[in-house]
């Protein structure tokens, strides 16, 4: 994909956010069912470092081994039972969770190896939401973990996606960055963003264009990431929704007519990657954004991309009336 296809396509998803904030803020407001997973995970190696014979006791005395403190188990839902993955892939074949239940993690092998299963977060947990929207992950990590002290540091490019109260937060540093131009330029760091023991990124993934700033940002979300925190990311498999996959199927044939207002727009179709598509909003059926669907290969790929600073942890699919709609990758920093 060219570089003035990939800006077009950037430009299209700021003007979408730019004139339907409101809107889309408001069908957000529950925390996603994936969340609950990684919740549980942190749960699960901080309570290995509480396990004799798990972590040294120097580590266990700082209590750099995890969310410190009581947490509160989510109401109504079970908890998971995880599996830790080592080097090697897990089956592709995830357990489906049923709509509105904690979903199970993927995982055919035995442990996460000792020497890696402490200091994991520090009880001042720093975490980086890349593309944060309406800080509502800040709200679900707060709740689910009520005694932990998090230092947040959220970054989007559109702050009006966020309430005042929510940007007021004393804990939380908003940085209104263009993660997409920032990585085009070539920067994996953001200024200002310190390392953190926890980076994720989730529903943003899908209106990054083209391969390589998709790899871009999962560097960027690593390179912030210290050693032995975990990077947790979603990717968005629409085109497996009968529904959604329809809208996709008529916003491209409205694309693809010349005497549509779309036309204007000069992007050009014939630079888009498989898998590409756009897709309205609401009962508008035109191309009002760019979106890329998630094959399981291609999640592949980028964990493959950055295999040198990171290893992946866990891999399961959550969320939508399927409980699959999203595809969630929990990666170690190495």
């Amino acid at each position: 994909m060219d570089t003035s296809t990939i800006q077009a396509l950037i430009a299209l998803n700021n003007q979408f956010y730019a004139q339907h904030a409101a809107s889309f803020a408001a069908t957000r407001s529950a925390p996603w069912h994936g969340w609950s997973a990684l919740a549980d995970l942190l749960r699960e190696r901080s309570q290995r470092c509480d396990t004799p014979g798990e972590t040294s006791a120097s580590n266990h005395a700082s209590g750099k081994c995890g969310i410190s403190g009581p947490t509160a188990p989510s109401p109504k839902k079970p908890p998971s039972s995880l599996h830790a993955l080592d080097n090697r892939r897990a089956s592709v074949t995830t357990p489906i969770a049923a709509p509105g239940s904690r979903p199970a993690l993927d995982g055919t092998n035995d442990r996460i190896p000792e020497h890696r299963a402490h200091t994991v977060l520090d009880p001042a947990c720093t975490v980086l939401d890349l593309a944060c929207g309406n800080l509502r992950f800040e709200e679900f990590l707060a709740r689910e973990f009520p005694h932990a002290r998090f230092a947040f540091n959220a970054v989007d490019t559109c702050p009006a996606l966020a309430s005042p109260q929510a940007l007021a937060q004393a804990n939380i540093r908003y940085r209104e960055v263009d993660i997409l131009q920032h990585a085009l330029a070539g920067h994996r760091f953001i200024d200002g963003v310190p390392t953190c023991d926890l980076a994720v990124c989730f529903g943003f993934m899908h209106h990054v264009p083209s391969r390589e700033l998709r790899s871009a940002v999962l560097e960027t979300l690593c390179a912030h990431t210290a050693p032995n925190g975990l990077i947790a990311v979603s990717f968005w498999q629409f085109m497996y929704d009968e529904r959604l996959a329809r809208k996709a199927m008529q916003a491209g044939a409205l694309a693809a007519d010349a005497s549509s207002p779309f036309a204007a727009l000069g992007i050009d179709t014939s630079q888009l990657e498989e898998h590409d598509h756009f897709l309205g909003w609401q009962t508008d059926p035109s191309p009002l954004r760019y979106c890329h669907h998630f094959p399981e290969a291609e999640v592949d790929e980028l964990v493959a991309s950055v295999g040198t600073v990171a290893r992946e942890v866990a891999r399961y699919s959550a969320d939508g009336s399927s409980g699959t709609l999203n595809r969630y990758l929990v990666l170690e920093k190495l």
